[in-house]
């Protein structure tokens, strides 16, 4: 018996239908959809371990295509594209806050990377992949504004004025997004050693961030004319955060729904790029793998691979 007959005791099936059409449920089957047919193998709702908690967790799509990278007769190096995607079908607008635009050397920073081999040079002389691949000619966080804060709205009943705010939700969504982004990482670490870390080939991961509204989504500076805002469909985020001892920075793309099919084309694009700057690189990437190769030849068992390898390590 219904306790409290303010309310029904079953929910209809039309209040189903409204009920699941404003949550992001369908946003992200529709999102996978498309990145599927894109050619990339898609998982829903993947499991990781918080870093924090060391309970376990999910994100809503993560999405990976591979590639060969140097076009080797006898040998397959792979690159993988991964992309680590959260969606939310925001009722109110979300404004980001375009911030001054970062040096340009200090962009490839926010681009996160995994693999063998990621620094190139000579002993005291490094820089990491994105700078020895002139990842600053193609790539989209060159290009695309950026933004380091945000709020949305809400007010406390219909004829209270509105309040613009930092939510928690969108918050936790992009904390989630990187807890979730260095799970994979040492992940894909995890399988290079356990592969017996294979010193004649090169398997290197590019991450992307990306979340993906279906709501408005708006970008604000101050003018000599005041506050403006300009709708937008894709901008980046730059997010600051601390992972275990070090300060790491990373760009998480956000767009709209509508915009997810450029943004595969965005993908696209710079993959060819990047495969055209390391074919045209060969002999000096070779040179790198094998240098990066010979560091783990010393190693202590107890020194995990990623310390070795991995430039924000440094």
């Amino acid at each position: 018996m219904n306790s409290n007959p303010t309310f029904p005791e079953k929910i209809n099936r039309r209040e189903m239908k409204v009920a699941i059409r404003r949550s992001g449920y369908l946003l992200e089957q529709r999102v996978s959809a498309t990145i599927r047919d894109n050619g990339y193998h898609v998982e829903t709702n993947p499991s990781f371990k918080d870093p924090l908690t060391g309970k376990s967790r999910e994100y809503d799509v993560s999405a990976v295509i591979t590639f060969d990278l140097l076009g080797r007769k006898r040998k397959i190096d792979f690159l993988w594209f991964h992309i680590l995607c959260e969606c939310e079908n925001n009722e109110q607008p979300i404004v980001f806050f375009e911030d001054e635009p970062a040096h340009p050397d200090l962009i490839h920073h926010g681009i996160v990377c995994s693999g063998l081999p990621l620094r190139f040079g000579k002993k005291n002389q490094t820089i990491d992949i994105s700078e020895f691949l002139r990842f600053a000619g193609f790539h989209h966080s060159w290009k695309w504004p950026c933004a380091t804060q945000y709020c949305s709205f809400q007010r406390k009943h219909q004829n209270a004025p509105w309040i613009a705010l930092h939510d928690e939700v969108h918050h936790g969504t992009f904390t989630n997004l990187i807890a979730a982004l260095e799970c994979e990482i040492d992940e894909h670490y995890r399988l290079l050693e356990k592969a017996g870390l294979p010193r004649d080939t090169a398997s290197v991961s590019v991450y992307y961030p990306l979340l993906v509204l279906g709501g408005p989504l708006y970008l604000a500076h101050e003018s000599k004319r005041g506050l403006v805002l300009h709708p937008r469909g894709h901008l980046q985020f730059k997010k600051e955060t601390w992972v275990g001892e070090r300060r790491s920075e990373y760009r998480v793309d956000v767009i709209q729904e509508a915009y997810v099919p450029r943004y595969l084309r965005i993908l696209e694009k710079e993959l060819r790029d990047i495969r055209k700057e390391a074919e045209m690189k060969k002999v000096d990437f070779l040179l790198g793998l094998t240098r990066e190769s010979d560091k783990l030849r010393p190693r202590r068992r107890s020194t995990p691979i990623r310390n070795l390898l991995d430039p924000r390590f440094e």
